[in-house]
């Protein structure tokens, strides 16, 4: 069967809404799934198998949540980063006919992050200070902006949840990991199921256009050891490598009530220990 529907035996949202999620193995396509499960709303769910099979659909709403997640990977390999984050939207973009499309992209398209003023929706961004991780994001915003019927980018800051198999949150709580970044580093994260109930709330006002959709704050890495319970364990070198990222959600505050990056770390802590 090329395509995975997930079968729900009543409808709340809309008999007739069409939802199709691509990337629905991944940290963020699950979370909708899962949530448009509780809500009673069908979904074709899409992986890479069915990426030509599913051309020449149309739906409702179109959620891509696809592309390399990986920033190591898309410095090493740039042109597989770039098939797999930009041409493969492309592709979709231009296969799928939908009424509004939602992209989840990266804080990491903003030229820097240190300050709230430098990740604004709206703040300049200037390619040549771009990671090419975060220059691929962006590429890719541009064709959904640019060709979708309606659209809607999301910007995700450190994600946490089930499935994770990398970050500074996960190795820690890895007793065979070591942190790689420094416990000066500031760092934000949501958890991923929080992501699918903002989009939905940003759709139902009619929102269109880009949005960070994160936690209202940063959190230290040296604090990891306060909220999980046992000291941090970094790796030689890690003291050199400080991240900062303080995401501006003035704009995603509007729309209801944000979460900290403490509680979803908290919250994933508790998803481990019920494993």
């Amino acid at each position: 069967m090329w395509l995975i529907l997930i079968l729900i035996c009543r409808s709340i949202l809309s008999v007739n809404m069409k939802v199709i999620v691509v990337g629905y193995k991944g940290l963020v396509g699950s979370a909708f799934c899962r949530y448009f499960s509780r809500m009673s709303q069908a979904v074709i769910a899409v992986g890479r198998e069915e990426m030509h099979a599913i051309s020449g659909a149309e739906c409702d709403l179109l959620v891509l949540a696809l592309g390399n997640a990986n920033k190591g990977f898309a410095g090493q390999y740039p042109a597989k980063d770039f098939d797999a984050s930009v041409a493969s939207v492309a592709h979709y973009v231009h296969a799928i006919k939908a009424k509004k499309t939602v992209l989840i992209s990266s804080v990491d398209v903003y030229s820097h992050t240190s300050s709230s003023d430098s990740t604004k929706e709206n703040a300049e961004i200037d390619p040549a200070q771009q990671h090419v991780y975060g220059f691929h994001k962006y590429l890719a915003e541009q064709i959904v902006l640019k060709f979708s019927a309606s659209a809607m980018v999301v910007r995700l800051p450190g994600l946490l949840g089930p499935g994770l198999t990398k970050n500074p949150v996960f190795d820690y709580f890895n007793p065979n990991k070591k942190l790689f970044v420094s416990s000066e580093s500031k760092l934000n994260f949501i958890y991923t199921d929080d992501i699918p109930v903002h989009v939905n709330r940003l759709l139902n006002t009619g929102f269109k256009g880009v949005v960070n959709v994160a936690a209202n704050n940063s959190v230290r890495i040296a604090d990891l050891a306060a909220l999980g319970g046992y000291p941090c364990v970094y790796n030689e070198g890690a003291a050199n490598n400080i991240q900062c990222y303080k995401i501006n959600t003035t704009l995603l505050s509007q729309y209801g009530q944000l979460n900290t990056s403490e509680s979803a770390i908290l919250r994933y802590k508790a998803m481990l220990a019920e494993e």
